[in-house]
């Protein structure tokens, strides 16, 4: 599994890596917002095997 979020929503990507997802990059003025502003992303990535080996809860 593939994802990305805003590299200023720092509550997601505590999230994603709690779950286990690693950071694979960050793209520096990725994408524009509505208003013009130039926007970073960071790209993670989930692969079965790291999924899986998680503890239970």
């Amino acid at each position: 599994m593939v994802l990305d979020t805003n590299l200023a929503n720092t509550r997601a990507q505590h999230v994603y890596e709690k779950l286990g997802f690693v950071r694979l990059r960050t793209r520096v003025d990725a994408w524009t917002d509505q208003v013009g502003q130039p926007q970073s992303a960071v790209d993670y990535e989930l692969t079965r095997t790291v999924w899986e080996s998680r503890p239970s809860s």
